[in-house]
């Protein structure tokens, strides 16, 4: 009769929603008693929140698990407390992961740049979460170490709004993991709506 609680660093409709979802029907009949698991969804600053609340505040009885951003480290050894951080990943306790996490790099198909080449030469808007995500690490290590013009906005919670500014032409760029690109946004690829 015990619940659980899934901590996701994000808002609702995004590729962590969908994951956790799946997680949250599956996982309880591997732990004894088969608790019912409920999601609070707590983003912003890319997943920084939702981690700092896990390390700190959350109980540590076994009653909430958290499906941070794979980046959590990553931004840990990059920016450290200087940038907000109030956790330490080599103290969590990781059970696994639910899947491979390779990042797409997704311009809609009227961007100013298209291609590598064509982003050395002209800037296109890269929408993104917060710092302290995959999409904001990726763009920003594209662009400094290819020496693309790329200018990242930060503020998008889920890739859900990211997808929307793209189709709105608020940005030209979107980077999510290609396997969230493919279940939230297969149409766009068959449609060659991204490039």
């Amino acid at each position: 009769d015990k619940v659980m609680t899934i901590i996701v660093p994000f808002r609702p409709g995004g590729g962590f929603d969908k994951y956790s979802r799946v997680l949250s029907r599956h996982m309880p009949r591997h732990i004894p008693g088969k608790p019912t698991m409920i999601l609070q969804f707590m983003p912003g600053a890319g997943g920084l929140k939702g981690a700092n609340y896990f390390y700190n505040v959350s109980p540590r009885d076994g009653s909430v698990m958290a499906l941070l951003s794979q980046t959590t480290p990553l931004f840990q050894a990059l920016k450290g407390k200087q940038a907000g951080l109030r956790y330490d990943t080599s103290k969590l306790n990781y059970i696994g992961r639910l899947t491979t996490m390779e990042a797409a790099v997704m311009a809609w198909h009227t961007s100013p740049a298209t291609t590598l080449e064509q982003l050395k030469t002209t800037e296109a808007v890269a929408c993104v979460a917060g710092n302290a995500h995959q999409g904001y690490i990726n763009a920003k290590s594209m662009a400094v170490l290819l020496g693309l013009k790329l200018k990242i906005i930060t503020g998008y919670n889920s890739s859900r709004g990211q997808s929307l500014a793209l189709e709105q032409g608020e940005c030209h760029i979107q980077i999510a993991s290609w396997n969230s690109w493919l279940v939230r946004k297969a149409d766009w690829i068959r449609d060659r709506k991204v490039i």
